[in-house]
């Protein structure tokens, strides 16, 4: 695996901009979540007291977009002709930036903004990461096909529709791989080692579970 220490900064800023894109529909799931508020007292408010979003988060979601904005506007003003994507949101706009432009920031000939730029897209990517995934508990989608049979209305097996995903828990070992389809349908890490070793399962979604375990949601050789 290759250290992010020798990695070009564009390529490192580029991640961080990509990972914050993937994190944003969580973030959102996120603000639109209402946990049991409790008054004081220990009772429950009543229902005009809850409050629609969670507003720590909605902070949070405001200034990634206030940076974005900056972004564009350096962008803007620096590159004469530089136009947005047809998509302007939020995370299309990173992407965007982080697939076209961001060498124009780490190689910004005013030192000081290209390495505040770089330190805010590791501080934006991590502070994502954070509000997305309170508990650090992440569910994470493997796009590998289950293995096991489903049966139709005739009793017929057939091949099971269902994608395994995996739950990574901090400080915790490997979880099974788990269908979506039918939560019955597992894979123990020691059957999906042996798995890949005997070529029965595509490799990509493995390595990229990996990757995500190193902390720097990079795709990682096996």
């Amino acid at each position: 695996m290759t250290d992010a220490r020798e990695e070009h900064p564009s390529i490192t800023a580029a991640r961080h901009l990509r990972t914050i894109a993937d994190l944003w529909p969580e973030l959102l799931a996120q603000l639109s979540k209402q946990g049991q508020r409790v008054d004081h007292g220990g009772a429950r408010p009543k229902p005009t007291a809850q409050i629609p979003i969670d507003p720590h988060v909605s902070d949070i979601k405001a200034e990634i977009e206030s940076w974005v904005r900056f972004l564009c506007r350096t962008l803007s003003d620096e590159l004469k002709t530089w136009r947005p994507p047809e998509d302007t949101s939020t995370p299309a706009l990173l992407r965007h930036i982080a697939d076209w432009h961001i060498g124009h920031f780490t190689e910004h000939p005013d030192e000081m903004l290209a390495q505040a730029i770089r330190d805010d897209c590791q501080d934006y990517a991590h502070l994502a990461r954070k509000t997305a995934y309170p508990t650090g508990i992440r569910k994470i989608p493997l796009h590998i096909a289950c293995l096991e049979h489903d049966t139709n209305d005739q009793g017929q097996r057939t091949p099971c529709p269902g994608q395994y995903h995996t739950l990574l828990i901090p400080d915790r070992e490997l979880q099974d791989m788990v269908c979506d389809h039918d939560p019955t349908h597992r894979m123990s890490p020691w059957e999906w080692q042996r798995g890949l070793r005997r070529g029965a399962l595509n490799p990509a979604g493995i390595t990229a579970l990996l990757g995500k375990i190193s902390g720097t949601d990079r795709k990682v050789a096996l």
